[in-house]
């Protein structure tokens, strides 16, 4: 699979230093019944002078995956929402 068009600010932890040219291709392969290994390589001459590439193996788990939502420990969620119930009634 080949990633082009990031756009700088979708970086988790901080921007994505790739340039509009830059490319991003990535491969999972089935390694076992319950290991992929991931790879990547990424290329771009605006921001490097040669090519790199990372790889790791994703091993499946046995616990319960939960879905990680924005609002998880945002404990002044419950007031925002009183507050905006306030003022709905009124």
């Amino acid at each position: 699979m080949e990633t082009v068009n990031v756009h700088p600010e979708q970086g988790r932890t901080g921007p994505i230093y790739l340039s509009p040219q830059g490319r991003v291709t990535e491969r999972f392969t089935r390694v076992s019944a319950d290991q992929i290994f991931y790879e990547f390589a990424v290329e771009d001459a605006a921001y490097y002078s040669q090519s790199w590439r990372a790889e790791m193996t994703l091993t499946a788990s046995k616990d319960q995956i939960y879905e990680f939502a924005c609002h998880e420990g945002n404990y002044a969620m419950s007031g925002i929402l009183a507050g905006a119930r306030t003022a709905e009634s009124r």
